[in-house]
């Protein structure tokens, strides 16, 4: 662990014991998130495909796009420009309020209805979370994506595989990015030799989608390990 992944472990050490939780959206003390905040995010599911917006249902990727796309459709549990979600978010990712991964997990949960399920062989279902690179692991300690698959696995009592998908190439966060550079991207993924995919449907979990292309290219090194459905369920969409 380099020195600066411990300045920053002390850090949040350090903000833990000498200051009070805080809510992420409006300050007020004592709770991650307040019931206040809580209330004021709305789950609104999916009805369009991700890469083109036309309607479909659950979120599908529509047959027009299927054919240039690997990622099978896409669930977001709430919209992005939700004002109190978007705070909870950066609070999370970048000032490192793990915490609030239980709390938004949650939402992600009850997103998943039984008509979600429907879309998909449950049965034959395992979550992969989005990985993080290695560096970015160690700098914020966890993983986001992980956290809100887990709560996923725990809630249906679905298998969860953390370490079969992995980052080998080292992206600059997608939010300082253009929608064109965000399309441009080379294929960061690889899937480590196993046959635990063949046949599967693949659960894949992020917190928020955008052009939805770092879950396609992840969908496209799923099904080229054998995976026979991959759909993503995300936190957010925007």
């Amino acid at each position: 662990m380099t020195i600066r992944s411990h300045a920053v472990r002390l850090l949040r050490f350090a903000q833990d014991v000498v200051f009070p939780y805080t809510c992420a959206a409006c300050g007020v003390e004592g709770e991650v998130l307040c019931a206040a905040c809580r209330s004021s995010i709305t789950l609104s599911g999916s009805g369009e495909c991700v890469f083109c917006g036309d309607a479909s249902v659950g979120g599908a990727t529509c047959d027009t796009c299927h054919g240039a796309h690997a990622l099978d459709g896409l669930t977001a549990a709430a919209a992005y420009h939700n004002a109190v979600l978007r705070a909870s978010i950066g609070r999370w990712k970048y000032h490192f309020q793990a915490l609030l991964g239980e709390v938004l997990g949650g939402y992600v949960v009850r997103s998943l209805t039984p008509a979600f399920w429907s879309l998909m062989d449950r049965t034959n279902a395992i979550v992969i979370p989005i990985p993080l690179h290695p560096y970015r692991l160690r700098y914020r300690g966890f993983n986001q994506a992980e956290q809100l698959a887990r709560a996923i696995g725990e809630a249906y009592a679905l298998p969860v595989s953390c370490d079969i998908l992995v980052r080998f190439r080292l992206h600059r966060s997608q939010a300082h990015k253009t929608h064109e550079k965000r399309l441009a991207l080379k294929n960061p993924f690889k899937v480590l030799p196993s046959d635990i995919l063949i046949g599967k449907t693949v659960v894949l979990v992020d917190d928020v989608a955008t052009t939805g292309t770092t879950l396609d290219h992840a969908a496209a090194v799923l099904k080229q390990a054998g995976s026979a459905c991959v759909w993503s369920v995300t936190l957010a969409k925007g």
